[in-house]
């Protein structure tokens, strides 16, 4: 609201751009971070203040605990999956990609021949840390938005900007071709890891929601009593973590549709889709970029818990399109004026 109510003037979009994009650089060196330099670990603040009994809670030790990297067994055997400045590698990926089209936006705005080569050689270099957090589902979303950013240049004519698109993904794939991180993608690729895990979960989502509360919903999300695979299963003293995950979790939809019900899922998506859709037959180019955190938001839903940073973004950047959408409203409204007075000067 904040942002889709205060003028060019009080909020430049450039300013909002180059904040977003400097999150997005934040980013990146969080990802070689928590590749190279995994092993530090220090306490925040915070969790030196709070009790033991606090501290130690593994939910919120998660939140508090500036980590580097996850170490998990994917690929078979340990290996860091970078997260900082974040909670979760899987955080990591959905940031990244809501602020990568900022970062693409902010080109408008470099200055000199010195920014523009800067510029290219940061975009390369993001792509290492994209690997190396084995996120499928930010693999599979930077895909989407680049066949849907192609379609959409062809359909407007802007074959420059085709030709600019066509050589950066060429860089990008010689990059993946010419490094071990081609194989890197296909080891992940061969090991689908939770896959089985998220399956039973949303299958379970669906099952309860539309058994008990289709239409609001319970709220939040709830614990799920045993496992998948046994009655008897669940968290132990020794084993607090081989209870499954909650109800409502491992992606926003399934948080959407078990929290809010089908309604609130509908009503969400809808508000989307009129905030957002604008976007693509504005006349103002920095409106049609910004349509890309949406669709890679879109393109998530059912991966990634959205709900946190992910979420703000996706309101700054609504908030933009909608400030865009109410100066192009004034525009139309105010033309036909100014064409009739200038018809009466010339009687």
């Amino acid at each position: 609201m904040f942002i889709g109510n205060s003028t060019e003037k009080e909020l430049p979009t450039r300013r909002v751009v180059l904040l977003m994009a400097w999150m997005f650089l934040v980013t990146v060196v969080g990802g070689y971070a928590g590749q190279f330099l995994y092993r530090i670990d220090f306490p925040s603040l915070l969790e030196v203040a709070l009790p033991e009994s606090l501290a130690s809670n593994t939910f919120l030790n998660n939140l508090i605990h500036p980590g580097l990297a996850q170490i998990q067994s994917i690929l078979g055997y340990e290996t860091p999956r970078p997260k900082a400045p974040f909670e979760y590698a899987n955080s990591w990926g959905a940031n990244f990609g809501m602020f990568l089209p900022f970062y693409l936006l902010s080109y408008r705005y470099t200055k000199n021949t010195f920014q523009r080569i800067l510029f290219v050689v940061i975009l390369i270099a993001a792509i290492p840390p994209v690997i190396f957090t084995l996120n499928r589902g930010l693999w599979l979303a930077i895909l989407i938005m680049a066949v849907v950013a192609s379609i959409h240049l062809a359909v407007k004519g802007r074959w420059l900007a085709m030709i600019s698109f066509g050589v950066a993904g060429t860089a990008g794939y010689l990059v993946l071709l010419l490094t071990p991180l081609a194989d890197l993608i296909f080891v992940r690729l061969d090991n689908p890891h939770s896959d089985a895990g998220r399956s039973n979960l949303a299958d379970t989502v669906l099952e309860v929601a539309i058994t008990y509360s289709p239409i609001i919903g319970f709220g939040a999300p709830r614990a799920r009593q045993s496992n998948f695979f046994s009655v008897a299963g669940g968290a132990t003293a020794d084993c607090s973590q081989c209870a499954p995950p909650q109800l409502g979790t491992q992606g926003t939809l399934w948080y959407l549709i078990f929290a809010t019900g089908f309604l609130g899922l509908v009503l969400f998506l809808i508000f989307i889709g009129r905030r957002s859709l604008p976007a693509l037959t504005s006349p103002d180019p920095r409106a049609s970029v910004l349509f890309y955190p949406v669709l890679f938001f879109i393109c998530v839903l059912p991966f990634y818990d959205t709900i946190a940073s992910p979420l703000m973004t996706l309101m700054i950047c609504l908030g933009l399109l909608w400030r865009f959408e109410q100066n192009r409203d004034r525009t139309d409204n105010h033309e036909p004026i100014r064409r009739r007075s200038r018809s009466h000067e010339y009687r």
